[in-house]
């Protein structure tokens, strides 16, 4: 998230002593080899390791003043330093800063190196002996250390701040940086092993005694583990803590986003946010700062860059992925989440790893740490270049994406959804995949597919052609409208590279969807949101004026009872055009249409549009994915209101609130869909079984046990277990009731009867 170069921009208008802990020579910046060497020394006893902090920070603040306590000396350090280049001598001196902060920024910054700290940086602390004295384990300081570290700084913060006053209260004026500071937190043991301790104790023990000071301290990390520097209370080995008499500062992760970005206005085209130079102001500012200052090398590798990044490593076209880097592509284009508060024990601390690894190496962010600093909240955000990275690397034919997520999903703590929308939500990306990928590499222009190009790509061969193109609405709105599928979107476009999850059904809007549009996002609603789950953006031409205007594909999720997966897919344009889709990971969801799955997603009832708007037409689609049989139709229900392809009007024209064609998709497999491959059909069967999102507790390893497992919690699914305790059901899962016709439930004396027909009575409604 940029934390190196967050503390770096700080130190322009904050006074801030840099530390870098890295261990090994890779990254930037360096590290600072000598005070690291000097911050993990072992063989000390806790007293000894407390002092010797002490110590080393009373020496830190009298060498800042050795160098503030002349006000020329920075500027003539930099003139006379051998080892600094003259080109980066003059242009340091000619734009010399006025203020302290930013002069000591430079002293500690110019002639740095990827490989290499400054020289300045490095005599600052190999120099001086003061700063070490106490090294050696049999050394005891010579002065009471807290007692000469309260000099040492009323000293150096007049310098600093010429308004500081011992006694009254200021904002902070000093700041310590400690980048890659999770190295103190390794535990260390007295010979005894009676006691542990870590070097970041004694360092927080040495920095309470400056607390009267207006002084701040950071630790940056990338390990992800949120309990390294401030772990819940009941596992601090402090006792003042754990008695509530002090806390632990919470881990901070808002670094932001976006810093570099162009701000998206009504003027800005679809040609526009797909250029290279958009899309890299997204985000982290990494991509940008880096592309406008490297050369055409830097330019022309800014997607290889990504996928290094993204991976954390060298990549080679063709290499093989780990679990962990497949997650980190995957979940760049579908919004996988975690969700382990459902775990407990070995697939608790399993999961939560495997979380914190994402944020660790794989560029995933960390949105903060929950109360109790026991977990973490993370997402795969929207950044357009790690989006096409993902993208880059999904192409070679050693990368399956239904095989890397039926992967990805048996992993612990995975948040599966409960519709199979994961399953609809890659089909849709392989298909715009086939799309943008057409020429090998992803291009600006190649980002932009036409909407009849997509859904022709979406079916398998002959489908589109035979079953929709020509197809006209189903119901009719204003005879403008009347015009086949092909015609009605024959200009329309699409930009799409990634899915993100909402929380709020106002970003449903036109006006959020439309803006959304500019990242190449495609919205993935929160469950059980009014039923709708995703919104796919797209810029709608009108064919009789020629106008255009933002528009959204929309993909609605109905929960049904059993096991379920239902994406839904809405176009919509602001004003024209708009496409539902729902899919269905349900076997009571066959092949046939069922009408009031398509009367559910009515853009008024979505609030898509106002009712007194005069609203585009509309796509709706169903996805029943887990159906026996494969199909695609076009629905054409009750008596036709537009006039027939080349006919005279079969009936009299009545005005419906909207324009919308109904589709009906059946059965995830080859024969419906064109992103999926033969080979594919028993992976994505496997993959309709995994979306189920049965919970562990269900599920134990013992076998033997499951029933009984089950039986403790009645009703909970519809597997035997949950009801055979207390119901006879029937083979086919239904309830079997008496001969009379009727279900009988003795309590007591009394008894209620259910029913009242004959025979069988399903536990499920038809």
């Amino acid at each position: 998230m940029g934390k190196s170069r967050l503390i770096d921009e700080f130190s322009k208008k904050h006074f801030v002593v840099p530390f870098n802990l890295r261990a090994g020579q890779q990254g930037y910046p360096a590290p600072d080899t000598a005070v690291l060497e000097w911050l993990t020394r072992s063989g000390f006893q806790l007293h000894e390791s407390d002092d010797r902090f002490s110590t080393f920070l009373t020496a830190l603040f009298e060498k800042i003043l050795e160098v503030i306590d002349d006000p020329q000396f920075i500027q003539q350090q930099i003139s006379d330093s051998p080892d600094i280049a003259r080109t980066e001598k003059e242009v340091a001196l000619q734009n010399y800063p006025k203020s302290l902060p930013e002069q000591f920024r430079d002293f500690m910054t110019v002639g740095q190196t990827f490989g290499k700290q400054a020289p300045l940086h490095v005599n600052f602390y190999a120099d001086s002996k003061q700063l070490y004295r106490g090294t050696d384990p049999q050394t005891t300081p010579s002065k009471k250390p807290p007692q000469v570290l309260d000099t040492a700084l009323r000293q150096v913060l007049p310098k600093i701040n010429p308004s500081f006053l011992p006694d009254k209260e200021h904002a902070p004026m000093l700041c310590l940086a400690f980048d890659e500071g999770h190295i103190l937190s390794q535990a260390i043991y007295e010979t005894d092993f009676s006691i542990e301790w870590t070097a970041f104790t004694s360092l927080r023990r040495a920095l309470r005694n400056i607390r009267p000071f207006p002084i701040w301290s950071f630790f940056l990390s990338t390990t992800g583990k949120s309990d390294q520097f401030a772990p819940p209370p009941y596992r601090d080995a402090l006792n003042r803590i754990l008695r509530g008499e002090l806390v632990n500062v919470k881990p901070f992760s808002a670094l932001g986003f976006d810093h570099m970005a162009r701000k998206f206005d009504k003027s800005l085209t679809l040609k526009d946010v797909t250029e290279l130079g958009f899309r890299l102001s997204l985000g982290h500012p990494l991509w940008s700062t880096r592309y406008q200052v490297g050369g055409d090398g830097v330019r022309k590798t800014a997607i290889t860059f990504a996928i290094e990044k993204l991976l954390c490593r060298s990549w080679q076209p063709g290499m093989k992925l780990r679990v962990e880097e497949q997650f980190a592509v995957m979940s760049r284009r579908l919004a996988l989440d975690f969700n382990t508060t459902a775990l407990s024990g070995a697939d608790r601390r399993e999961a939560d790893a495997n979380e914190m690894v994402q944020v660790e190496k794989y560029m995933r962010v960390c949105l903060g740490v929950k109360a109790g600093f026991e977990s973490v909240v993370t997402v795969a955000a929207s950044e357009p270049m790690l989006t096409e990275a993902a993208a880059t690397v999904m192409q070679h034919s050693n990368f399956k994406s239904c095989q890397a997520l039926r992967q990805i999903l048996e992993w612990p703590g995975m948040s599966k959804g409960d519709r199979g929308e994961v399953i609809t939500c890659n089909i849709t990306i392989d298909t715009l995949d086939r799309l943008m990928f057409q020429t090998k590499r992803l291009e600006s222009e190649s980002l932009i597919v036409p909407v009849t190009s997509y859904f022709e790509a979406l079916f398998a061969q002959g489908i589109y052609n035979e079953r929709i193109k020509d197809r006209v609405p189903s119901m009719l709105n204003t005879m403008s409208h009347n015009k086949s599928f092909a015609e009605t979107f024959k200009d329309s476009r699409i930009y799409v590279t990634h899915f993100i999850k909402i929380y709020d059904s106002r970003v449903l809007s036109i006006e959020f969807l439309g803006r959304l549009a500019a990242r190449g996002a495609r919205v993935l609603c929160a469950d059980n949101q009014f039923g709708i789950d995703v919104a796919l953006p797209m810029l709608y031409k009108d064919p009789d004026s020629g106008k255009e205007f933002v528009s959204v594909i929309m993909n609605v999720i109905l929960v049904p009872p059993v096991l379920r997966t239902d994406p839904l897919v809405l176009l919509i344009p602001i004003d024209d055009g708009i496409t539902m889709k729902q899919s269905k990971n349900d076997f009571r969801y066959s092949d046939k249409p069922i009408d009031f799955l398509f009367d559910k997603m009515s853009p008024f009832d979505l609030r898509i549009f106002d009712k007194s708007s005069d609203p585009p037409p509309v796509i709706r689609m169903v996805y029943a994915l887990a159906s026996s049989k494969s199909k695609v139709t076009t629905v054409a229900r009750g008596a036709r209101t537009q006039l027939s392809t080349g006919k005279k009007k079969k009936y009299a024209f009545q005005k419906d609130p909207y324009t919308y064609f109904d589709i009906w998709c059946a059965q995830a497999s080859s024969e419906t869909f064109g992103a999926i491959q033969f080979e594919d059909n028993e992976t994505y069967n496997e993959l309709l079984k995994l979306s189920k999102d049965v919970p562990k507790m269900f599920e134990p390893e013992e076998i033997s046990t499951k029933e009984v497992v089950q039986s403790m919690y009645p009703g909970a699914t519809s597997d035997p277990g949950h009801w055979n305790s207390f119901v006879k059901l029937s083979m086919d899962g239904g309830i079997e009731s008496s001969d009379k016709g009727e279900s009988e439930f003795s309590i007591g004396e009394s008894s209620m009867a259910a029913g009242g027909g004959g025979g069988k009575r399903k536990l499920a409604s038809k």
